[in-house]
């Protein structure tokens, strides 16, 4: 995605790649708001969903040929699909 459709150079390409790996740092973080803060008195399960509609558009969004994403708004995407 990075090299054939936004046309980035590698360095470019690695540092919005370890953008999108920021989700992963702050798991624990979702975690206890999920036990801490529960959503209609269901702990994971609306977050669950939530973050996994997050990512069905997200990936939507980059599959549509005609709304061809900036690098930027490719990596905001691609971060938001590591949150689920």
């Amino acid at each position: 995605l990075f090299k054939d459709v936004l046309k980035l150079e590698p360095a470019a390409s690695q540092a919005l790649t370890t953008t999108m790996g920021i989700p992963w740092v702050i798991k624990p973080v979702y975690g206890l708001m999920s036990d801490n803060l529960p959503i209609c008195g269901y702990r994971r399960r609306p977050y669950l969903l939530l973050f996994a509609v997050l990512a069905c558009l997200s990936y939507f969004a980059l599959a549509v040929p005609w709304l061809s994403p900036g690098a930027l708004i490719a990596t905001l995407l691609l971060l938001v699909t590591s949150l689920s």
